[in-house]
């Protein structure tokens, strides 16, 4: 028979708002109950102090194991595997939770999503209890593989060792439980409960029913340390942003081959099992066994900036071949030097590797397959074939224009001016290749055009486009009039230098055929073969006037200087224009509408700089550098401006304007005729993020609710809230994700699926 208690002000606190009216009977009913009994039952509790302790466990049912404290989909018990427990001698507790088909809660490291699970125990003194075994766990890949998580489905029991280590305060010890789990099917429900258990104390103990339970679910908690056979060597080290990297772990046979291995028909990621790293997602992709012992390849990703001094160990679990569980804690072997040529791991060429080369190898070759003269040969092609790409024709055409005006001269200038424009492209991709060396030994992955990525380069490039027009415009000029004729000479080389360097900037964002092959070949390989590979990119986007240059004769075929040549530069002028405008296109993308704008002003300033330089560069003292002085300060005040960008406002340009819920939003949104979406979401949702990455965060929903004029308002469940409790249980819902679309006229909300559509969106707005 149960005896009666009391309910904890802790757990009415817990009562969602639409139990009011059992709240307030539960408050009544306790209140006449303490008026009725009055300051006897005072008395009597007190000089009780078993029953005082009875009084303050919560509901416990028979057998001394705690009654079912239902939430939905699942309910926990605490339990013991002794009826009756003894001073000295141990006996063990723990939370049994079940769960319903399809739904499962999680490990203490709950993968890339969800909340790890939590107890925390509450006892006398004079017990003492153990750390929590868990029971190996397995994985969870949610949603098609786009999260995994770990955890346990069914049943699981999470369990402590306890032991009476001092004198007994009276004939019974009262043990409680704390006990969080997040719950998930497609929805995920927060689960919050106080258990509690009452076990008699005898001088003999007794085991108790569930005795058989514990002995089942220790047998799977990992029990054998075998950091002393684990190695762990890292192919790169963790880079900033959420930038992939890879990893090995090696589990070493046993000396006589008599222990338990790894099963590689198993999947991956139900073999290993990581405590959580903070900020590091890792995944186990292949399973090997080698003449040394199994090798686990790892691909991992990181969400904020690592050092090799802030991940030096790294633990976990493996489930053995016999069903039983190892433990390791090893530390982590970092590479002398930092690259990511390693991301596509395969495992089988590990397979002769002994342990030593494991944690020592250098990385391999991503492409093994392609011989080395095919790279440098497509290195040459993919710059020869750039020269007609369209990002590169308005340079290669002033080239042209250059060559054009150099017909007519000794052949030996001819060979200078190439030599010079080659000298100005290769010398340009070696700076390049030298900052792709530094960005990824300082951990950045890049790619070809990554400097495209920087708004401020944006902004310089374009800078100097327009400058270049304005010259082609005849507004200023570059060194073609005035000074003797070495003064004019230098001036002419120094502008073929700078064509080479204007030819690679802008050739930077195109690709051409064989190009990709080359450059993907540079971006996984060592720093000598990036050097190689560029240089000889260099050297394909110059040969054609290099060819020009070293054939007798060849200047012969270009057209003599003439009027026609001052009105071809000033077409060439405006392909440039068309080419600024392009860039002032990517720059709304990086950077937002604002910085386009504070851009064209910084340009206005330097057409009009470039306008005056025209008007008095040929002056000489203060009356060419006073006038020169006041249009340089416009264009300073402009450029300030953009030193500090913010990069947000590149979203504001397709999605939409989102705001917090409340039920005022959501009415002051349908009285002006607007539709509603209401994204009741939380951070540790998975199917949430899902969505998220999937349809809500995509252009084609951004468009289709700026269409629609469509509000879009976020209610944030992460932390328990009880108006967004009470409008999920208002809409049949228990947990998140859920999606409603309030349209005006309409007295319910259309309630969409949770896993969410863009066809599911559409077809409710135009319903």
């Amino acid at each position: 028979m149960s005896e009666p208690c009391t309910v904890p002000d802790e757990f009415m606190n817990l009562l969602p708002p639409r139990q009011d009216t059992l709240r307030h009977l539960m408050v009544s009913t306790r209140t006449s109950f303490r008026h009725a009994l009055g300051a006897a039952l005072l008395l009597l509790l007190l000089s009780l102090p078993g029953l005082a302790g009875a009084s303050t466990v919560p509901p416990s049912c028979a057998r001394g194991a705690i009654g079912p404290d239902q939430q939905p989909h699942s309910q926990v018990c605490l339990i013991s595997d002794h009826d009756r427990i003894a001073p000295g001698q141990p006996f063990r507790i723990g939370i049994r939770i079940t769960l319903d088909p399809g739904w499962h809660t999680y490990w203490r490291n709950p993968g890339e999503a969800a909340l790890p699970s939590h107890i925390e125990w509450s006892a006398p003194s004079f017990v003492r209890i153990s750390d929590i075994h868990w029971p190996l766990p397995h994985s969870f890949d949610e949603l098609d593989g786009e999260l995994r998580t770990i955890g346990y489905a069914d049943e699981v029991l999470l369990f402590s060792e306890a032991q009476l280590t001092g004198p007994v305060d009276g004939d019974d010890v009262a043990l409680t439980a704390n006990v969080r789990l997040l719950v998930c099917e497609i929805q995920c429900v927060p689960f919050v409960a106080d258990v509690g258990l009452t076990l008699p104390v005898a001088t003999e103990p007794s085991p108790g029913e569930y005795a058989s339970l514990f002995d089942r679910y220790a047998a799977q908690v990992p029990a054998v340390d075998v950091s002393d056979r684990v190695d762990i060597s890292v192919d790169a080290v963790p880079p900033s942003g959420r930038k992939p990297f890879a990893a090995r772990l090696l589990l070493r046979d046993c000396p006589d081959h008599a222990c338990p291995g790894l099963d590689p028909s198993t999947h991956p990621h139900d073999v290993l099992f990581h405590d959580a790293i903070d900020g590091l997602d890792i995944r186990p992709t292949a399973v090997q066994r080698t003449s040394d012992g199994w090798l686990i390849a790892l691909r991992g990703e990181s969400r904020r900036n690592f050092s090799p001094d802030q991940l030096t160990e790294v633990a976990g679990d493996l489930r053995l071949t016999d069903g039983s569980g190892a433990r390791f804690r090893v530390p982590v072997q970092f590479p002398a030097e930092a690259t990511l040529a390693s991301l596509d791991l395969d495992v089988s060429a590990e397979t002769e590797q002994s342990a030593s080369t494991v944690a020592a190898s250098a990385p391999a070759s991503p492409h093994p397959s392609t011989p080395l003269w095919a790279v440098l040969l497509a290195a040459l092609l993919g710059g020869i074939l750039l020269n007609i790409m369209p990002c590169v024709f308005p340079v290669l055409a002033i080239k042209v224009t250059a060559f054009t005006e150099l017909a007519g001269q000794r052949r030996r200038d001819l060979l200078i001016h190439g030599a010079t424009y080659t000298a100005g492209i290769i010398s340009t991709l070696l700076l390049l290749a030298g900052a792709i060396i530094a960005l990824r030994n300082a951990g950045h992955a890049v790619g070809w055009g990554f400097q495209f990525q920087e708004p401020h380069f944006v902004i310089a490039l374009t800078v100097v486009i327009v400058a270049f027009a304005l010259n082609l415009f005849g507004l200023y000029q570059i060194g073609i009039v005035g000074g003797n004729a070495r003064t004019e000479h230098l001036r002419g080389l120094r502008r073929s230098f700078g064509e080479g360097v204007l030819a690679v900037v802008l050739a930077t964002p195109c690709s051409a055929p064989f190009l990709g092959t080359a450059a993907g070949f540079a971006f996984t390989s060592t720093p000598a073969m990036i050097i190689a590979i560029f240089s000889l990119i260099g050297l394909g986007l110059a040969l054609p006037f290099v060819l020009l240059t070293l054939i007798p004769g060849a200047t012969k075929f270009l057209p003599r200087p003439g009027h026609w040549l001052d009105r071809f530069k000033q077409f060439l002028g405006f392909l440039l224009l068309l080419t600024a405008i392009w860039l002032l296109d990517v720059l709304g993308l990086l950077a937002g509408a604002h910085a386009v704008s504070l851009t064209l002003v910084l340009l206005l300033t330097i057409t009009a700089l470039a306008w005056i330089w025209g008007a008095v560069q040929y002056r000489e003292g203060r009356r060419k550098w006073l006038p020169v002085t006041f249009a340089l300060l416009p264009v300073i005040a402009a450029a300030i401006p953009l030193i500090h960008l913010d990069t947000t406002q590149a979203e504001a340009r397709t999605a939409p304007a989102v705001g917090r819920w409340s039920p005022e939003a959501v009415q002051q949104a349908l009285a002006s005729g607007r539709p509603v979406f209401v994204d009741v979401t939380a951070a540790w949702c998975i199917t949430c993020k899902v969505n998220e990455r999937a349809v809500l965060n995509t252009a084609p929903v951004h468009q289709l609710f700026a269409a629609h004029r469509v509000q879009v308002l976020v209610a944030d469940w992460t932390h328990y809230d009880a108006s967004i409790t009470a409008l999920l249980e208002a809409n049949g819902r228990i947990g998140v994700p859920m999606y409603l679309l309030y349209l005006p006229g309409r007295d319910r909300p259309v309630i969409l699926p949770e896993l969410l559509t863009q066809n599911a969106i559409r077809t409710a707005l135009s319903n």
